[in-house]
């Protein structure tokens, strides 16, 4: 399915769930009391196994053999800074969003640490450092979960969520751009 698109000349490929692509062997339940979150620090049997680096490494391989620049991204859910720059190694994907924005207060210094915390992280796998080729792509709403309201930038009061809708029928200017839908103003 790559070498289609790549033989096509796409550039690259955004990888929806990159984190999910490996079961834990047996498939274990998280068990019954227990519902998974996808920014939190739970180990889950079905997500961020070690095996799924392996696939990626294929896919960078495939990826650095054709000419020009092709780009993979991942989609990962990973528990931590470190986990999720596994992914962005010299030898595996370009970049990986980063979700851990969702659940940093809006304040600066919180903001900073997250940044600092995650550029160690992936420069301690040896991930190109800033400025070269960014291995991280900040996000403060994840691409397939819903938009909630946001705090207006400018006096903090709660701005309206912005609805989902297709971008043919968004009535207006798009606010908003996310990889299966338009968020437009309400």
């Amino acid at each position: 399915m790559l070498r289609f698109w790549l033989d096509l000349g796409v550039d690259g490929f955004r990888i929806d769930v990159a984190h999910g692509m490996v079961k834990a062997a047996g498939l274990p339940d998280i068990g019954h009391t227990e519902q998974a979150k996808l920014i939190g620090s739970q180990v889950l049997p079905f997500f961020d196994q070690d095996g799924v680096h392996e696939i990626h490494r294929s896919w960078r391989r495939l990826l650095d053999s054709y000419p020009g620049d092709r780009i993979g991204v991942a989609e990962a859910w990973a528990p931590t800074s470190e986990r999720l720059a596994l992914y962005v190694r010299p030898d595996e994907l370009h970049q990986a969003f980063n979700f851990q924005f969702l659940k940093c207060p809006w304040d600066a210094a919180a903001m900073r640490e997250v940044i600092d915390e995650s550029l160690a992280a992936t420069g301690s796998v040896g991930a190109p450092p800033p400025g070269c080729s960014p291995t991280t792509t900040w996000s403060g709403t994840p691409p397939a979960t819903p938009t909630e309201p946001v705090a207006a930038r400018s006096g903090g009061s709660p701005a309206p969520a912005p609805r989902p809708c297709s971008s043919w029928r968004c009535p207006g200017r798009p606010i908003s751009t996310r990889a299966r839908s338009w968020a437009c103003p309400r």
